[in-house]
């Protein structure tokens, strides 16, 4: 309680630092401002593998930085999640220097270094685009979207600031002098809890896409309200999302949901026209069946709460409630031309190969999502010969909550009748198990069954006279 106090002392003296220093006559946000200020906040905030990397690279001679999101999250007495470093070093001089040093990435390199419980990833100062950029010996080079295919253009952190996205996520902290560089007066928009791109959104959002995904994710973590010029160019830039791999969109979705605040980032997404754009079965679903969001918003809402709680999560559960009604949709659409099960696998087949064009899916969360949704059919089914198989079913209980979900979300009163009996059945001892298999109505196999009539014997012919 000491330290969150002595946080918020020192945060009140940076506000009043910068109104001393005339921030209100700073620049526009596509121009550089510069002030420094004493950090307020221990040092001790900070992972010791962050400022021994930052400490490191100094010793040597580079200029380093604790930066980003960590910051920005410590300013408004937040945990962060991880630590970023930036630096004058390049790649391959990090590597030199940290024999636990990994190089990753192909638009831009980056260097992750590794220790026993954290990965502290380090990048070098990028540089600015010039005339050449399309030259083949440049290092920046765009499409004709506009949208960064290569990003390995090194320049200073003036430069550095000016390719960041946000400007909440400007800041750059220098463990040696406990101090804080903020070249875009983040620090004001901390203030008034607001998204600003640093730059034009229309040319800074072409070139990387993502950049809407992340504004959606950044509004809903932190609850601040997404900049007007933003909003406007993500309605008109949006398809520009089907440019990016999907398997990085997979990637930036986990991100979304799976980071314990996927319920409000799931309204920021529909409120932004961006959920037609990554789940466009979902949106339409959404739109023929509105109380269907019901089921996805509880999902939603279990897994943070899952979160929150240090419980395990899978991405699969929650595609499996994001694409249920648009497999529901098709599987109504193929009963008509065969049989219950064939329908189902062909359903379950398109629905999550038309996503996987959007968002990739590994394939073992695909058969995932296809075992809670087959499970559920079955569920229904209740064959008294497969009922302790089912048990035993190594996804039984991802189904199992999948069922309870479908209930809790007002999907129906079988829904319910189903999670109730499935319930009782899994918590009763055997012997009760037996009676309720007996008392299991099966119809299909009652009208199979053949009644045995004798044979009339016919009448005895009279004997030949």
């Amino acid at each position: 309680m000491k330290i969150v106090k002595a946080a918020k002392q020192l945060t009140q003296k940076a506000i009043a630092y910068f109104k001393s220093a005339k921030i209100a006559n700073s620049p526009a946000k596509n121009q550089l401002s510069h002030a420094n200020f004493p950090a307020p906040f221990s040092s001790k905030m900070i992972s010791p593998q962050a400022i021994k990397v930052t400490q490191t690279l100094q010793q040597k001679g580079f200029s380093a930085y604790v930066v980003g999101g960590s910051i920005r999250d410590l300013l408004l007495e937040q945990k962060p999640k991880d630590f970023d470093v930036a630096t004058n070093a390049k790649p391959e001089e990090i590597r030199k220097i940290f024999p636990n040093c990994r190089l990753i990435g192909r638009r831009f390199r980056i260097a992750h270094i590794l220790f026993r419980y954290e990965i502290v990833e380090v990048t070098t100062f990028r540089g600015m685009p010039d005339k050449t950029k399309n030259h083949p010996t440049h290092q920046i080079r765009s499409n004709e979207q506009g949208m960064l295919i290569t990003d390995n253009q090194y320049g200073t952190i003036e430069e550095d600031a000016e390719r960041r996205d946000f400007t909440v996520n400007s800041f750059y902290y220098d463990p040696s002098t406990h101090t804080i560089i903020d070249f875009c007066s983040g620090v004001e928009d901390l203030k008034t809890r607001k998204l600003v791109m640093i730059g034009q959104p229309s040319i800074r959002l072409r070139e990387d896409p993502v950049r809407m995904l992340r504004a959606a994710r950044l509004s809903a973590k932190l609850g601040f309200a997404i900049d007007a010029a933003i909003e406007v160019e993500i309605k008109l830039l949006r398809t520009l999302l089907y440019s990016v791999p999907p398997a990085r969109l997979f990637d930036e979705a986990v991100k979304l949901f799976l980071m314990g605040y996927g319920e409000k980032t799931f309204s920021v997404l529909c409120q932004q026209g961006l959920l037609s754009t990554l789940y466009p079965a979902t949106a339409e679903s959404l739109q023929k069946i509105p109380q269907s969001a019901q089921l996805i918003q509880q999902a939603l809402y279990n897994t943070d709460q899952r979160i929150h709680d240090h419980k395990k999560v899978t991405p699969a559960f929650l595609y499996a409630a994001l694409l249920w009604q648009p497999m529901l949709h098709q599987l109504e659409q193929r009963k008509a031309i065969e049989s219950l099960f064939p329908a189902l696998y062909h359903s379950m087949s398109h629905t999550i190969t038309q996503q996987t064009k959007i968002t990739a899916i590994p394939r073992v969360l695909a058969l995932y999502i296809r075992d809670i949704w087959e499970i559920q059919i079955r569920f229904a089914q209740k064959s008294p010969k497969s009922l302790d198989l089912l048990l035993e079913h190594e996804h039984f209980r991802a189904a199992y909550d999948f069922l309870l979900l479908r209930a809790e979300s007002g999907e129906g009163d079988e829904a319910r009748e189903l999670a109730a009996w499935w319930t009782q059945y899994q918590n009763s001892p055997a012997e009760k198990r037996r009676e309720m298999q007996k008392e299991i109505k099966n119809p299909h196999k009652k009208n199979n069954q053949r009644k045995r009539h004798r044979r009339k014997k016919s009448p005895s012919s009279p004997p030949e006279s």
